[in-house]
């Protein structure tokens, strides 16, 4: 049930977990569902992330139930798919890109930074995560498909629903199969449909534009 209870704060958790048990890798079983393998060693990340990386794949059940979410993309895949969109991907770090994205970085770290200087003289807490979400989401958004979301000025629609449907992505992975199949996969359509019709928006915005020649975002 501690699994269940810490799905909104997973990462926090398996650390503290790691550290009560004095393990850097460990796993637990979920009742109904998969066995979660939790690695906090550098060198086994390395040698699951980088020096053995096609023998640990997501597999079925990761695929299926991120599905609705992440479709095919570079979070979702395997093997050659994988491969195709990590190529795409890779034009994001290009050092010409990354220099014509700098203003946008900037831009986005001083509405960050803005928020914080507006509290740092209160006794009030500060959700660094969120500050930092947003900003992040915002740089994204503008570095990926030329458009600013506007998370750091108000809450989007937009925003709330991708951050609905990674909660529910959380659960799913956790969630026995009758639990993922009757329940949480219900819950995902309306959150989907929110980011789904934001993203055909701004593609077929984009394709009516015609030229896209000055364009620097990695969608044009």
């Amino acid at each position: 049930m501690a699994v269940y209870r810490n799905a909104t704060r997973m990462p926090q958790f398996c650390l503290d977990t790691a550290i009560q048990l004095k393990a850097r890798v460990w796993h637990f079983v979920v009742p109904g569902g998969p066995t979660i393998v939790i690695v906090a060693d550098p060198d086994c990340i390395e040698h699951v992330l980088k020096t053995n990386f096609e023998n640990y794949e997501k597999g079925p059940l990761v695929r299926e139930r991120m599905n609705d979410l992440l479709g095919d993309g570079i979070f979702n895949a395997d093997g050659p798919l994988w491969k195709g969109q990590r190529q795409t991907a890779l034009n994001i770090f290009k050092v010409s890109f990354l220099k014509d994205m700098l203003p946008v970085i900037i831009d986005n770290a001083n509405s960050a930074l803005a928020k914080l200087e507006a509290v740092v003289d209160t006794p009030a807490p500060v959700n660094m995560i969120d500050i930092f979400a947003r900003f992040t989401l915002d740089s994204i958004g503008e570095m990926a498909f030329g458009i600013n979301i506007g998370s750091q000025q108000c809450d989007t629609k937009f925003m709330k629903a991708f951050d609905d449907s990674i909660e529910l992505a959380m659960y799913a992975l956790l969630a026995p199969q009758f639990v993922y199949q009757h329940v949480i996969k219900k819950q995902f359509v309306p959150h989907i449909k929110v980011v789904n019709d934001f993203a055909y928006k701004v593609i077929e915005e984009r394709l009516k534009e015609g030229n896209l020649s000055e364009r620097r975002d990695l969608l044009s």
